[in-house]
Order: structure tokens, then sequence, then C-alpha cells
């Protein structure tokens, strides 16, 4: 999930909000994962532009609601098993930070 700091917001907030926003899940509480940078977390652009990401990641198993999708910003939204996240078509940077958690 791409998250985009409001004005006055910690990073930490501004994960609560997107979530909700994005999935309508309510978290209760977040626990500081890591930050992830560097060449890992390369990523090209259908316009060619390449970046790198620096992603601030959180983990949480404290949430509440109903998966709700958003079509304005999501294909899909569903909870996989541990054992089945390794075999999805994840870019390379979810890859790098997933290698991190599994």
């Amino acid at each position: 999930m791409l998250l985009h700091d409001y004005l006055g917001e910690t990073t930490e907030e501004t994960a609560l909000r997107e979530v909700h926003e994005e999935t309508g899940l309510t978290i209760a509480s977040l626990l500081f994962f890591g930050v992830f940078s560097g060449a890992g977390l390369r990523y090209i652009y259908p316009n060619g532009d390449k970046v790198e990401v620096v992603s601030i990641v959180y983990e949480t198993a404290d949430f509440s609601g109903e998966l709700r999708l958003d079509e304005d910003e999501s294909l899909g939204l569903r909870f996989f098993p541990i054992l089945e996240i390794a075999l999805l078509p994840l870019t390379s940077a979810n890859k790098t930070i997933l290698s991190r958690f599994l």
C-alpha cells in the first residue's frame, strides 16, 4: 500500500488512515517492523521512469471491520495464508520486504 502523509501527520497516523480508507479495516495498534530502501526496492513505472522506494513498514494483528474494496484504489482485497504469500506474483520491492518477515 502506498501511503501519502498529510501535513502534520506522523507515519503511524498515515498508515492507520490509509488502511482504513483503502480497506475499511480499523487498526487498533501498530508494531514498527522496519525501514526498507535501496536497490532491492527499485520500481519501473509503465512510462519508463525508475525510482527507488523508501518503505516504512508496520505490522498488526489487532484490527476490526470487514474488508471493503475501493475500486478506485485496488483491484481486489483478501487475506492469504502465510505460506501462500511467497507464491504470489509480487514486485521485487514487496519480495524484499516479505523475505525479512517470512
